[in-house]
């Protein structure tokens, strides 16, 4: 696992969730039902633009660490009271919905590894070092 195809990814999860808890600081009787799920997610899709096909620890690195991220903003949220609006489900409180949608967000995040890429019409055959990884040597 290269730290450079970990960073972009990294660096858009703590954006999104740094965007997550300044919205949640301006409105804070709205509850952002989709965020945490957002900031999960978003390691693991930008991390598949640069591993084509990642092995399942890869990916479930990537999908614990976005989940750890927006379960990270979710408990700062909630420790200085900033998540007071509705629930999205009747009778499940804010403060299981929004740990499970962070969850469900890693989830999702390692998942896509598997199905999607950006670029879905480049072939990636081996090279002559034997990696389908285009510019990375073994």
């Amino acid at each position: 696992m290269r730290l450079r195809h970990l960073l972009p990814g990294a660096a858009l999860t703590v954006g999104a969730a740094l965007f997550w808890v300044i919205l949640a600081m301006r409105t804070p009787t709205s509850t952002h039902h989709f965020a945490p799920l957002v900031v999960a997610a978003a390691w693991g899709v930008v991390y598949r633009q640069y591993v084509p096909a990642p092995p399942p620890v890869q990916r479930a690195v990537v999908g614990l660490g976005g989940a750890a991220v927006g379960l990270t903003a979710f408990l700062f949220l909630a420790a200085i009271g900033r998540l007071n609006g509705p629930p999205l489900i009747a009778n499940v409180p804010v403060s299981t919905e929004l740990p499970g949608m962070a969850i469900v967000g890693g989830l999702i995040g390692a998942g896509l590894h598997r199905v999607w890429r950006w670029d879905q019409d480049a072939k990636l055959a081996p090279d002559s070092s034997g990696t389908t990884e285009p510019g990375v040597q073994p």
